[in-house]
């Protein structure tokens, strides 16, 4: 705590407290700048309005501004300088009934394969592929397809031609391989798909249930957010308050179960903001720090950022 305190007086924490909303607008108009030329006149013009509001919060803002532009170029370089092996060597971290994705060196390819009902989320496979070459699909202003390969990770498409089994790994993603696999064994056609949105964020509906559901205008509640992060949350320490748990414990172990909650999830942007400042709140609470939303819901833009800058 001591050193919590002195870091505080150093960064002009008190100062700046429940303005650190300014910077996070600041950084967000510095990323929509670099996708649209057009928000550089606005963010110019933010950053003066910032120097004649609170020259702190300027200096500040240029500090993260230059942060964010490195951590985005890196992640550009090292996005496209990506090169494919010969084969693939990977884990299966997503499939459905046409494609699966492989996780490597980080990075994510998706594999387009017919009649492979043997592989599942987990195995790890070596496979043999011929590249495919699909025309970008783009709604000015709207959609591209190539920025939601970038944001996903997805460094290359191809088309299976054979593959090799090598071992079916414990890990997160066998963990939501097993959760998918019981959901599928032990309920209906409409549980299944319930289920899986509701719970792994996994849509499966055809179109006329997903048309239906929009019309009814209930589309909100298949979307996992801060709803579903809170439920999970209360569920947890209710649980662990019938055992007598120590706060500490508790918030320990709230910790580490939304964690693990976002990561089988593949952690959606609206996931990713409520699990962090979930956590922030209870790290708040663990170090009887003072909790102010608009601090909290800043913070975790900047970390969602630097954990996909895209």
């Amino acid at each position: 705590m001591r050193y919590l305190n002195q870091l505080k007086k150093i960064l002009r924490y008190d100062e700046i407290s429940s303005l650190i909303i300014y910077l996070a607008i600041s950084v967000l108009f510095l990323y929509v700048s670099l996708i649209h030329p057009l928000f550089l006149i606005i963010y110019i013009g933010y950053e003066i309005f910032l120097y004649k509001k609170k020259k702190i919060l300027f200096y500040y803002s240029l500090v993260l501004s230059l942060i964010f532009f490195i951590i985005y170029f890196l992640n550009v370089i090292l996005y496209n300088s990506y090169n494919l092996s010969s084969t693939i060597k990977g884990i299966i971290t997503y499939k459905d009934e046409k494609h699966l994705l492989i996780k490597d060196k980080g990075y994510f390819i998706k594999v387009y394969y017919k009649n492979r009902n043997d592989l599942r989320i987990g195995d790890k496979v070596s496979i043999n592929y011929k590249e495919v070459f699909i025309n970008s699909r783009q709604i000015e202003g709207i959609f591209s397809y190539d920025r939601y390969k970038i944001r996903k990770g997805i460094v290359k498409e191809v088309e299976l031609t054979s593959y090799t089994y090598l071992k079916h790994t414990f890990s997160i993603y066998s963990l939501k391989g097993s959760i998918i696999s019981y959901i599928d064994n032990n309920f209906d056609t409409y549980g299944k798909l319930y289920l899986k949105e509701l719970i792994l964020g996994i849509n499966e509906f055809e179109n006329e249930m997903s048309d239906g559901i929009k019309e009814l205008g209930i589309i909100y509640l298949f979307a996992i957010s801060g709803l579903h992060i809170s439920i999970i949350k209360g569920i947890i320490k209710k649980v662990l308050s019938i055992f007598n748990i120590p706060l500490e414990i508790e918030e320990i172990v709230v910790i580490v179960m939304l964690v693990l909650y976002s990561l089988i999830t593949n952690g959606s942007v609206s996931i990713k903001r409520a699990v962090i400042m979930n956590v922030i709140f209870s790290l708040c609470s663990l170090l009887k720090l003072d909790q102010n939303r608009l601090d909290v819901l800043s913070f975790s833009l900047f970390i969602n950022l630097l954990l996909n800058p895209f």
